[in-house]
């Protein structure tokens, strides 16, 4: 994606280090995050579409009329995976066809992660996913566990609906399938 551009990423890093001159224990995430990227592709001279606390359940930011979700991930180094959290999907009932139906239409994601893992260091990294890597779900291919269901697709994307967390979505992406993947900090 074209949006991702070497000025981008700088004023992505600056961004990032002046959040820390504010916050120095918290991580940039969540409306933070999204304040950040959309200053960042702004300065870069990019026309952003964003609306702060929106709950918008495709998309949190528009850059030249992609629509982008905007996540923060967690790397498991020894799995060579990126997890990250979705929506809850208790609207639909634990109709596994209407799940199935909405996350095969999701969007584009930008995903900030510490590429150190759990490490409470400030290091950043960012990762784009293209939607292709949340699709291929097929209603009769969920697993109930108990607990949860799960299901990978055919990049090895596994979905975890997460039953006793109101229906949450967790998605391990394998590293290899990020189409970006930039350390920031």
């Amino acid at each position: 994606m074209t949006i991702i551009s070497e000025k981008f990423l700088q004023n992505l890093k600056k961004n990032l280090l002046d959040h820390h001159k504010v916050y120095k224990k918290i991580r940039c995430k969540a409306e933070y995050l999204e304040e950040v990227l959309t200053s960042s592709f702004e300065l870069s001279g990019f026309n952003v579409s964003w609306k702060p606390g929106s709950h918008d359940k495709k998309k949190d930011l528009i850059v030249r009329n992609n629509s982008l979700s905007v996540k923060s991930g967690v790397l498991m180094p020894k799995k060579k995976m990126l997890e990250i959290s979705g929506h809850r999907l208790t609207r639909f009932d634990r109709n596994l066809n209407k799940i199935s139906k909405y996350l095969n239409n999701s969007t584009d994601t930008l995903c900030v992660y510490n590429p150190k893992g759990k490490s409470l260091d400030h290091k950043y990294s960012l990762a784009f996913i293209k939607k292709e890597m949340f699709s291929g779900i097929v209603e009769s291919k969920w697993k109930d566990l108990g607990k949860s269901y799960i299901q990978s697709n055919d990049y090895g994307v596994q979905f975890k609906i997460q039953k006793d967390m109101s229906d949450q979505i967790w998605w391990q992406i394998p590293i290899k399938n990020l189409d970006i993947d930039e350390i920031i900090i």
